[in-house]
């Protein structure tokens, strides 16, 4: 027993080295576990950044397509602003008529034609032959394109006049023709006229 007595502090000290050993064991492996768990926690804060930042790229793009949606039905009102239920023929000759006149257009002649329709829009064409210069072509058109009703040229064919020539510019013989577009479904001028 005295010998155990004499050992007994060395049995204290192997025990506690022991102890330590096993603390610093227990705590190496949790230090490794807790590294593991942060290295799979920070791939997967990663690929949850990720998907943040491809959702914020999709929200983002889809201001931007509200902003092109939003401008879409401002042209779209525009529009069905310029496209009449139904039109004239003779409201859109005088006005083609006067046009001309006002720019001293000589041997103004016009005649309706046959339109077109494309289902959803239709198109009544008037053809105008007439003597002018080429500015005054040129103005005609810039008018014709500053009238609140959607007008188009469909066909333009010019031709040195065969009159004499009595200023500095030279007169032209010019055969237009003019589409005037309106609404050719009923359903749909409804429903424009209902807003």
């Amino acid at each position: 027993m005295a010998k155990l007595l004499k050992m007994a502090p060395a049995l204290a000290i192997l025990y506690a080295v022991y102890i330590t050993f096993m603390a610093y064991e227990n705590h190496t492996a949790q230090k490794a576990l807790a590294e593991q768990e942060t290295k799979r926690l920070s791939s997967v804060k990663q690929k949850k950044q990720k998907d943040f930042d491809s959702i914020d790229e999709y929200l983002k793009k889809i201001e931007e397509e509200k902003g092109k949606i939003e401008l879409l039905q401002k042209e779209m009102a525009k529009l069905t602003e310029k496209l009449p239920n139904k039109i004239s023929d003779a409201e859109n000759l005088e006005m083609i008529m006067n046009l001309a006149k006002s720019l001293n257009m000589k041997n103004i002649v016009l005649k309706p034609e046959k339109g077109a329709s494309s289902g959803l829009i239709a198109s009544n064409r008037y053809v105008m032959n007439a003597t002018a210069t080429y500015l005054q072509f040129l103005v005609y058109f810039e008018k014709i394109d500053l009238n609140p009703q959607l007008l188009n040229i469909h066909s333009l064919k010019m031709t040195p006049s065969k009159e004499s020539q009595r200023g500095k510019f030279q007169l032209l013989d010019g055969s237009v023709v003019i589409e005037a577009y309106y609404f050719a479904n009923n359903s749909v001028a409804k429903e424009k006229s209902k807003k």
